[in-house]
């Protein structure tokens, strides 16, 4: 429908256009019969894209319809506005652009919105993201336990390609367990696990794959008990030796230096009981990894975790992970042979979709802008 503007005024934080559609005969948004009649006007107010950093309101006025054939009553459609949101279609496209980069707080301060009104309108284009094909389920799988919103989620990556594949809202055994049985199932048969015992002994349970423990993530957690009580006098000597086993460089060495680390002392006891037993449920062969120095993907995963916890920690979990899996800028594509899966090309070949890249992913967390925190205004008491 056709509108023409009949009075532009100001409100207390910005303007108001008033606007009438030029009724003309529609159909039922019913039964899309034609047989209707004018039954009243109405006027719907929406919001539009901020001017010079004013909030714009629109009050379109418009026709009530009754229907002859489902005697139903509707009101006169206008193109360009999404009644839902009570906005127009560009600032909803707006929305849904900044939504990816910022909080659902911050795009609703700028773009004189509801912070609820903001969350729906990502909520409505999530599923169209998540129509991105599944990545390709490599041969071996790492688990990955970054903290996401102040809360540990389960993130699995694909250490062959340094990419993302998944990541789970939880860390519960149910959850990894499921997730295992089904990268599993398409082929993976290598899983490296961080050192944590109620993991290992879950996975291990549960399905018959040949697990090792991560090197770089048990020499991560060694590495933060040692700063955590470096400053303990009573503990220096076994400190020490926690350090003559990170340092080591070969599977040997390291198992030697782990005997040494069996009996921690009574202020470490509790802090050092969940490596010990890690390491004890998977054998001696969770050292064979020791040798290898953090590889490029180690430490992409080590940036992005500072980045999820810092520069990207004020945005909402789904926000982060639309941003982490279904970003196709991030993705990590080749063309391979002809498969089961994938979208074929031309002589023989297929676009394979190896899943979110982890240095890609990197980046764009670095680029994002840190939003400023509220600052609460201390508390007078009353004299």
């Amino acid at each position: 429908m056709d509108v023409r503007l009949t009075s532009i005024g100001k409100s207390a934080d910005g303007m108001v256009i008033s606007l009438e559609t030029d009724s003309r005969p529609c159909h039922c948004t019913h039964c899309q019969s034609p047989s209707t009649v004018r039954y009243g006007r109405t006027t719907l107010r929406v919001r539009d894209l901020a001017f010079d950093g004013a909030r714009i309101d629109l009050d379109i006025k418009r026709a009530r319809l009754r229907c002859n054939v489902c005697l139903k009553t509707f009101n006169e459609p206008v193109a360009g506005v999404s009644e839902r949101h009570r906005a127009t279609g560009r600032m909803v496209a707006l929305a849904a652009k900044m939504v990816l980069s910022e909080s659902f707080l911050s795009v609703a301060r700028q773009l004189f919105l509801d912070e609820k009104t903001v969350r729906a309108i990502f909520n409505e284009r999530l599923p169209i993201l998540r129509t991105i094909s599944r990545p390709h389920h490599p041969a071996d799988v790492l688990l990955w336990l970054p903290l996401i919103q102040g809360k540990m989620r389960a993130a699995w990556v694909n250490p062959g390609e340094g990419t993302l594949i998944r990541v789970d809202a939880d860390t519960s055994a149910a959850t990894l367990v499921e997730a295992v049985r089904e990268l599993t199932g398409n082929g993976a048969e290598l899983l490296y696990l961080p050192p944590v015992s109620e993991i290992i002994a879950a996975i291990a349970e549960a399905v018959p794959r040949q697990i090792r423990l991560h090197g770089p993530s048990l020499r991560a957690a060694c590495r933060k008990q040692i700063t955590l009580f470096s400053a303990v006098k009573t503990v220096s000597d076994y400190i020490e030796r926690l350090i003559l086993f990170v340092t080591t460089e070969t599977p040997d060495e390291a198992a030697r230096q782990w005997q040494t680390l069996l009996e921690p002392p009574a202020a470490m006891q509790s802090a050092m009981q969940p490596l010990l037993q890690s390491v004890q449920l998977l054998g001696p062969t969770c050292f064979d990894d020791m040798q290898c120095s953090d590889s490029a993907c180690d430490l992409q995963m080590t940036q992005i975790a500072s980045h999820l916890v810092s520069r990207f920690g004020r945005r909402s979990y789904e926000v982060m992970l639309a941003v982490m899996l279904y970003d196709k800028r991030l993705f990590q594509t080749r063309r391979t042979p002809i498969q089961t899966t994938g979208a074929q090309l031309a002589m023989g070949y297929q676009k394979t979709n190896f899943g979110t890249s982890l240095a890609k992913l990197a980046t764009r967390l670095a680029t994002l802008p840190e939003e400023p925190r509220t600052e609460r205004k201390a508390i007078t008491p009353p004299q």
